[in-house]
């Protein structure tokens, strides 16, 4: 684990989370979350909780297709198993906002797309649990698929950090996936960087952006990116 101070480089949080609804309101069965550093990919400290059963129900919707869909994986399987390790939900948001708190100023979240991740997790703090104060500033939403949209990059090539469906895992991937993508615009930009912290596995697609000549500005010759699927079914 890596030891962090208040204020660091380490603002930003990719956060995961899995649910059974695709909906704002959905239920949340697990939380995964890891500080890291957004011009680097150094990965710092690690949240992961999983929710009861009972206090995901009651603060939150489910829907058929995605328990259908769910319960094929043995990951998402796993989340249904009561153990003495999993808390009320009310309990893990209270320990995600004070971790978050504790070990950055001004934070920056990072969820896959604009409308899920993030949008679950406040939905969850304000009429979930007993109104609890999100640990972050709407200023400071930020979402993956943009990034790596924005970048070019071939997200499906990236190798996994960890078991697909884990939202630790997924959170792990997901800060890789974000600072590659924005290392690539930034070298198109001619900007010099501070070299690669993250992932050893990740190393090799720590590459430039290129941009054709006569490309408008901002629009990179790549090959088109892969479509990312939604999040109920890929993080």
């Amino acid at each position: 684990m890596s030891s962090i101070k208040l204020g660091s480089d380490l603002r930003d949080w990719s956060i995961d989370i899995e649910t059974m609804d695709t909906k704002f309101s959905a239920a949340v069965l697990s939380i995964g979350a890891v500080q890291f550093n957004r011009d680097t990919g150094q990965l710092g400290i690690e949240f992961y909780k999983e929710v009861t059963i009972d206090s995901a129900v009651r603060a939150g919707t489910v829907s058929g297709s995605t328990v259908t869909w769910g319960i094929r994986t043995e990951a998402w399987l796993d989340l249904f198993r009561e153990t003495s390790e999993k808390v009320p939900l009310v309990t893990a948001l209270d320990e995600l906002a004070a971790l978050i708190r504790s070990k950055t100023i001004g934070p920056r979240v990072w969820g896959n797309g604009a409308s899920f991740d993030i949008t679950i997790l406040e939905h969850a703090y304000v009429n979930g649990t007993v109104s609890l104060a999100i640990p972050w500033s709407y200023q400071n939403i930020r979402d993956m698929r943009t990034t790596v949209d924005d970048a070019g990059l071939e997200l499906h090539s990236i190798p996994s950090v960890g078991a697909a469906h884990n939202a630790l895992a997924d959170a792990k991937f997901q800060a890789v996936a974000i600072s590659l993508a924005r290392r690539r615009i930034r070298r198109a930009l001619g900007e010099t960087l501070p070299p690669w912290a993250g992932p050893n596995e990740s190393r090799s697609f720590d590459s430039p952006l290129k941009f054709q000549k006569g490309s408008p500005p901002g629009k990179a010759a790549t090959t088109p990116v892969p479509a990312v699927e939604d999040d109920d079914d890929e993080l």
